[in-house]
């Protein structure tokens, strides 16, 4: 199967539905997550695909496969979702080929929350270029939802490609890339364009150029976007930008708001060593309304796994994972997948596919988590032979769904984590801090430590000076006490943390400041 790219909550490759149950001693046991009893299979030519989504508590899939009769060729789109408690699987379309422009491919599928409804979106390839074919099932049964045709000025877009498909509200919105009929308009690589579905019956906007400005003597360069909405409907768009002042198409670019046209904010920037890894990065928005992105940079032939986060004082980044080498071309060569936590987890989780140094074809799987600004130790989630598809995470009410390849079946896993509350007083008297309160539920996590840390001489906190802490457990708390009796003089801060293991930070309290006399 050939290497795909992969969107926010969606991951490429060939499939088809059955059942399977995973065995006992998977990885995933060992962090808590439950397989579901899920497997898509590969069905007609490598290189089709499917997408997956989730929507409360449930997962969604479509996939497209090619299929060949005579001197015939026809794409068949299906979607399968376990929304009723039981896999069921549906034909969407089946759609005539071209001769010899193979199949549609980079299906996309998001479900509106206003009503449960999907989309599905896929790119059918044409003769003369390539068409995107759209389809809905707000009537009941799926039926075409036709994007209107291109256009006036910059507007006017030739040869659509590369979609991303997202929902919020009541609404779908795509993002896709294509060049441009206007002939003012000739950027390097194409220009990004979005389009609207209403849940209320109405047609497909028509498609923006929000690279418009790109028209100009400036020019620019958009390539591959990556969509996902705010919980209110904002929209994130990261995409391939120029960023060198020679227009070397290996920096990272993300637009949001209104979309109108600038606004353009550099995420990555590149140069002659240092240069995206075109499609592999995945875009995802937490319950703040901030984005997040997870992508692979090319460091002088070194692949870099790299995390984004946009805050107050701009993008902050973090190295994850480092591959490849003059042995293994294939190390990190797959899309990353991201997803902010369930609400109230205040979290991002990161998966990526990792091939050990050396020309295995045993591929593991890694998560990691970030929580108040630091991220977890990756861990292994599973290995899987002859693997050749990325990870997908999506969250909904709570569950965290991750879509996984393992031995030719792609498998749904699910992870329902509690959030910890924590409570916690400190106090100073005769000398001696003590720290008092509570943690709920009782049964989760495991560890508690207190972290202590001292403001020196250059106004730097140290580092943590941890303290394991045990909890008593009474009607559903859990309680927990500790003091520290013989402080030097100075200024202190205090805060308890609630973790799993080592290498998980569940929950942290608030900092309580003091001082010792």
């Amino acid at each position: 199967m050939s290497r795909t790219r992969l969107f926010t909550a969606v991951v490429l490759a060939a499939a088809g539905l059955n059942g399977l149950r995973l065995p006992a001693d998977a990885k995933g046991f060992e962090l808590g997550w439950t397989p579901l009893e899920a497997a898509v299979r590969w069905k007609g030519s490598s290189g089709d695909g499917y997408a997956a989504a989730a929507y409360r508590k449930h997962a969604y899939l479509a996939d497209v496969s090619t299929l060949h009769s005579g001197a015939e060729s026809y794409s068949e789109i299906w979607f399968s979702t376990n929304r009723t408690g039981r896999w069921q699987r549906t034909l969407v379309a089946k759609v005539h080929d071209d001769p010899d422009t193979g199949g549609a491919t980079l299906p996309q599928i998001a479900v509106v929350p206003s009503s449960g409804h999907a989309v599905i979106v896929v790119v059918h390839p044409k003769t003369d270029g390539s068409e995107l074919l759209a389809f809905s099932d707000r009537s009941g049964a799926w039926k075409p939802a036709p994007l209107p045709p291109p256009g006036e000025g910059a507007d006017a877009f030739d040869k659509p490609s590369a979609p991303s498909l997202a929902a919020a509200g009541s609404e779908a919105v795509l993002a896709f890339n294509a060049g441009s009929k206007l002939s003012d308009c000739s950027a390097q690589g194409g220009y990004l364009f979005v389009a609207r579905l209403r849940d209320d019956g109405s047609p497909w906007s028509r498609a923006k150029n929000i690279t418009a400005d790109y028209c100009s003597p400036k020019g620019g360069f958009a390539k591959n976007p990556v969509l996902a909405l705010s919980a209110d409907g904002k929209p994130f768009i990261a995409y391939q930008c120029a960023g060198d002042p020679n227009g070397s198409p290996g920096a990272m670019c993300l637009r949001s708001g209104d979309l109108g046209g600038g606004g353009e904010s550099l995420v990555e920037t590149n140069t002659p060593d240092w240069g995206l890894a075109p499609s592999l990065y995945a875009l995802s928005v937490d319950e703040r309304g901030a984005p997040h992105v997870a992508y692979i940079m090319n460091d002088n032939n070194q692949l870099r796994l790299m995390s984004a986060f946009e805050g107050k004082d701009g993008w902050r980044r973090t190295r994850l994972a480092t591959g490849g080498s003059s042995r293994s071309a294939d190390v990190l060569s797959l899309p990353p997948a991201i997803a902010a936590g369930p609400a109230g987890d205040e979290a991002v989780y990161v998966g990526y596919a990792k091939w050990p140094l050396g020309g295995s074809n045993s591929q593991a799987l890694y998560l990691a988590r970030e929580s108040s600004g630091a991220w977890s130790k990756p861990r292994n989630f599973t290995r899987s032979k002859s693997s050749d598809a990325a990870p997908v995470l999506a969250s909904s009410e709570g569950l965290l769904h991750l879509f996984i390849e393992r031995d030719g079946q792609t498998l749904l896993w699910t992870h329902e984590e509690p959030i910890p509350v924590l409570t916690a007083a400190v106090s100073q008297a005769a000398g001696v801090v003590e720290m008092k309160g509570t943690l709920a539920p009782a049964s989760v996590p495991e560890n508690v430590k207190a972290c202590l840390q001292e403001l020196g001489a250059d106004h730097q906190w140290s580092a943590c000076r941890e303290q394991s802490i045990e909890t008593r457990a009474k009607d559903g708390r859990a309680s927990f006490e500790a003091s520290w009796p013989k402080l030097d003089a100075g200024s202190y801060r205090l805060r308890v943390e609630a973790a799993r293991n080592d290498d998980h930070l569940a929950r942290a309290g608030a900092w309580s400041a003091f001082v010792v006399r």
